[in-house]
């Protein structure tokens, strides 16, 4: 059994077949579709089903809040149509004006397996990103990878990005061999769901895993967030080498009055690390009794974030409204 899927009225029109998400569908169909951790979770995804049925797989993490889920917005990345489906994109996205402009590298600095890349904007650049915004890297033809914004690029007129090298990456290895100081790179952006909550007094706990402290950066270096607001900020890497920021992290986190900082680690080496030993997610869970109260951004692993939200949720009272992911692959 198949399914007509109409996006915009009949704008854009492909077929689902029995079994496969609107997402799923869309992508073998060769429609470009927004996706980002395909979970459930990040809900860039999401859109508005103006007419049809569709169901959810058994045990999938929808993170809608109860407004948008009355206003009946679905998440396509885990919806499975019942039936023809009308959809319309989120209108919360439309009239963004999303820049693409050529940047100068002006800093490559190493810290074991993560870049640290800042890219200068030109003196008549508006890019301008939110804390919490990423944007795409241009490499190649038609070849882009997204990273998260780790700084205020209005305020500070380049853009810094934190990427790890992977084995394998097509990217990473045209990081490492070929990109220099000078040359220019092509961005463009910024997107996100994942922004910060400027209008919010709600204490905050940022959690983060790798190289997902970017954009918890960007929001502690954003000139809107209250000094003497209460934070905890929870950062997991497995190994002692990961925690690529640890040096000069002190320079983001002491403008803070009540703001704690605790680095986790996984899989620490024997006798290598006196501090917290776990997941950051079970650690919050062992030190902290209620989440009511608090706002959470998430960012890093989509597992993390999966597992922080359930248990978040179920466990520490936090309202599903009040938590915020970005996922990272």
């Amino acid at each position: 059994m198949s399914f007509s899927i109409y996006i915009d009225s009949d704008e854009v029109a492909f077929v689902a077949n029995e079994g496969e998400t609107i997402l799923e569908s869309a992508k073998n169909n060769n429609v470009n579709l927004r996706d980002g951790c395909v979970k459930g979770i990040c809900r860039v995804c999401k859109m508005i089903l103006v007419s049809g049925d569709i169901k959810y797989p058994q045990g999938s993490t929808i993170c809608l809040t109860s407004d948008e889920i009355v206003e009946n917005y679905i998440l396509p990345c885990c919806a499975l149509p019942q039936s023809d489906l009308v959809c319309s994109q989120d209108n919360s996205m439309s009239g963004k004006k999303y820049i693409k402009e050529g940047v100068l590298v002006i800093s490559k600095e190493d810290k074991g397996s993560v870049c640290i890349l800042r890219l200068k904007l030109s003196a008549s650049s508006s890019f301008s990103a939110r804390p919490g915004d990423y944007i795409e890297v241009e490499f190649g033809v038609n070849k882009y990878r997204k990273y998260s914004v780790a700084n205020n690029p209005r305020r500070d007129g380049y853009v810094e990005l934190h990427i790890r090298y992977r084995e394998g990456g097509a990217f990473s290895k045209h990081l490492r061999n070929s990109i220099v100081l000078n040359d220019v790179l092509w961005i463009r952006g910024p997107y996100g769901e994942t922004t910060f909550n400027l209008a919010s007094k709600r204490a905050l706990l940022l959690i983060a895993t790798g190289t997902g402290l970017a954009p918890i950066l960007s929001m502690l270096r954003s000139e809107h967030i209250d000094s003497n607001r209460e934070i905890l900020l929870y950062w997991g890497c497995r190994y002692s080498e990961d925690l690529y920021y640890m040096d000069t992290i002190s320079s983001v986190i002491d403008k803070f009055a009540r703001l704690e900082f605790v680095p986790i680690l996984s899989r620490p080496a024997e006798g290598n690390w006196e501090g917290v030993v776990g997941y950051v997610q079970n650690c919050v869970l062992d030190e902290v009794n209620s989440l009511h109260s608090f706002d959470v951004y998430a960012c890093g692993s989509p597992e993390m974030i999966q597992d922080a939200f359930n248990i978040f949720t179920k466990h520490l009272s936090l309202p599903a409204s009040q938590f915020y992911s970005d996922a990272f692959y």
